[in-house]
This record gives C-alpha cells, structure tokens and sequence, in this order.
C-alpha cells in the first residue's frame, strides 16, 4: 500500500549495487523450520546454492519468540557475489500488544562493501470500534561513496472498516520525501528522473488509496 516501508526500497537500493539476486529471491532454496511446540520460540534457516550463477549462494535464518502481548524476532542473511565478496543483510524487529493499541518496531540494515542502507519503521494499530486506525513512519539512510546521504522519509495513515469476518473497506494515505539524489516514489520504484533531480534536488511524492478487502 501507499503507506507501506516496502516503498523505500528499489531493486537497486536493497542490493546496492552488489548483483545479489537474493535480495529479491533465491533459487533453489532449501529451508528448516522450527517445529511449533517450543514455548514461543521459533525459527528458520535457509540456504541457497550458487549454482554457477552470481549473486544466489545464500544462507541466511531467522529467529524469534511470541508469548502473550509480546512477539519479537532477528535475522541475518550473507549471500556470495563475484569472488569472495559479500552482500549482508541483518534485521531485528517486534511489536507490544497494549490492548487499547498494538504498537511496532523494525530495523533493517543491508551491506555490500562500504555501502550500506539502513531503514527504521515505527508503527501503531489502534482499534476503534469495527475498525483499526493505523499510522507509521518510516526513514532509509544511505551510505557511501556515491550514495552517501541519498536518504528518504516516509509517514502514512490507514483505517481499516471491517463489513464480516472475511471482508474490509480502507483507505490509505502515504508521503514519501526525499534527500539528495534519492528518487524514490509512493508505489515503489524510482519515477524521478535525473532531470528531474537537477532542477530541484530531492522531491515529494504522495498517493492514497479506498479499496475492499475480501479473503477467499
């Protein structure tokens, strides 16, 4: 959605430039999973051979526990790119169920060499009545020759009505500014120019959205 973290990253910020298939996917994953039965604890570990392709030798896992109001978790991801270099990815985040409000947190970090970007996430779900009012922001800073300071803001709101069970009304709003040369636009991708950057250094973008939600 328009309020959503995801659009603070490209496919090219999210690998940095290193070839790094598996910041998108990876081929021919295998996986492990805890099993369900260990009091909140839980999971996961992945690797990925490189199968003569660059950028999709991967291991990464993920580990978290969930108990009552509380569920928090961290991973780590190292994936193999031309030669020995590597591209890393590391993350932790959690959320608090108070009752009158759910609140959120989220850090990520990813490096390839002397690059690197971080994005933070602060987010709250408040119900109200058949519905829940939701307000994030979220902020990326790049780092590094070339990008250093390239960085993006990102604040939305969401109400969610709730018609049944299975179906929901929304609507959403999201601003997304930008500093440097950062082109990022509500929606994902990058829609600014470098004509565009030239004339005004970094821009705003925004969007909303009202749609129904029904699950199958």
């Amino acid at each position: 959605g328009v309020a959503n973290g995801a659009n603070l990253y490209t496919a090219s910020n999210a690998a940095l430039g290193s070839g790094a298939t598996t910041a998108v996917r990876a081929n021919n994953m295998v996986g492990y999973f805890l099993p369900s039965n260990l009091g909140g604890v839980y999971g996961s570990v992945q690797v990925a051979a490189g199968e003569g392709v660059v950028g999709n030798k991967y291991m990464g896992f993920r580990v978290g526990y969930a108990a009552g109001p509380v569920d928090a978790s961290l991973g780590f991801s190292n994936t193999t790119v031309a030669g020995s270099d590597k591209y890393k990815t590391f993350n932790i985040g959690g959320s608090y169920n108070l009752g009158v409000a759910k609140l959120y947190g989220f850090y990520d970090q990813r490096k390839f060499g002397a690059l690197k970007y971080t994005t933070y996430e602060l987010s709250a779900g408040v119900p109200l009545g058949q519905g829940e009012f939701r307000a994030a922001y979220s902020k990326g800073n790049s780092a590094g020759t070339g990008i250093d300071k390239n960085d993006a803001t990102l604040m939305g709101v969401e109400y969610i009505y709730n018609l049944s069970k299975r179906t929901a009304l929304y609507t959403q709003y999201g601003r997304l500014s930008n500093k440097g040369a950062s082109a990022l636009t509500i929606g994902a991708g990058g829609a600014y120019t470098a004509a565009d950057l030239a004339k005004d250094g970094g821009r705003t973008s925004a969007g909303y959205g009202v749609g129904v939600r029904h699950s199958f």
